[in-house]
């Protein structure tokens, strides 16, 4: 039988879109995002470690994780670890965009349960100290200079932040204890106050740091005796308390 031009130009196109039909499966551009979190619940504070997954099946390439948890942090990488630090339920949504500039995304649900910080018990600075110790001799017309110091632990707290070095500069989960000094105390109840006498009369101090745990004293010429500082701080129940009242002699 002698096929038509019509019938072959049919068969060429129908062809063509079969393979053309087929490329488009076998080389799926698109992106499929998913998300695998362990732990996916538990009591605040709670480390979870997430890590990003392409699932297409097309062996594509991801040029970037971008994560955002729920709780206004944010994050980059195929695997990442992020603390809920405050009860409540969060999603965490990863964006995954490849090479080719294809994007999708994926939700995970977080369960973050427990009391929220500072909502219970007094929260008392309980290693706070004042330096310099008392017995520390300063000149008339000299500036002397005094800080809290401590590990900056707050109490009820679950766990400290942790440091290599006690000089090292760290960020920690707001809610939480900079173990450091000078003192950090990150639940922003341990406010601290100063008062200074010189003599039994009270002189100026100024102070300063976030959390008022530097303080300076400029004492005036000529007035040798007894210099006295007090650092108080009023805990999470409105209770106050006396970090130190230290003695130094002027001479």
């Amino acid at each position: 039988m002698k096929r038509t031009p019509a019938i072959i130009v049919g068969l060429t196109m129908v062809a063509v879109l079969l393979i053309s039909l087929s490329g488009c499966f076998l080389n799926n551009s698109d992106p499929i995002a998913s998300i695998m979190a362990s732990p996916n619940a538990g009591d605040a504070p709670v480390t979870v470690n997430f890590t990003g997954r392409e699932i297409s099946g097309a062996n594509l390439n991801v040029s970037v994780w971008k994560w955002t948890f729920g709780d206004g942090a944010s994050g980059f990488g195929e695997t990442v670890a992020h603390t809920y630090t405050e009860p409540g339920n969060y999603f965490a949504v990863l964006k995954i965009t490849t090479i080719d500039g294809n994007i999708d995304t994926a939700t995970q649900s977080i369960e973050v349960t427990g009391q929220a910080q500072n909502d219970s018990g007094c929260s008392e600075c309980t290693n706070a100290y004042l330096w310099p110790s008392s017995g520390t001799t300063y000149g008339s017309g000299t500036i002397a200079y005094f800080q809290v110091r401590g590990g900056g632990y707050c109490s009820p707290y679950t766990s400290p932040c942790s440091s290599n070095s006690p000089f090292e500069t760290m960020t920690c989960i707001p809610g939480f204890e900079y173990c450091d000094y000078p003192i950090r105390p990150y639940c922003q109840t341990c406010q601290f106050s100063w008062g200074a006498t010189l003599n039994g009369s009270s002189i100026a101090i100024e102070v300063y740091g976030n959390w008022g745990q530097d303080a300076l004293v400029r004492i005036p010429n000529c007035s040798p005796g007894n210099l006295r500082i007090q650092v108080t701080y009023v805990d999470g129940c409105g209770t106050g308390h006396t970090v130190d009242t230290n003695s130094y002699q002027v001479y």
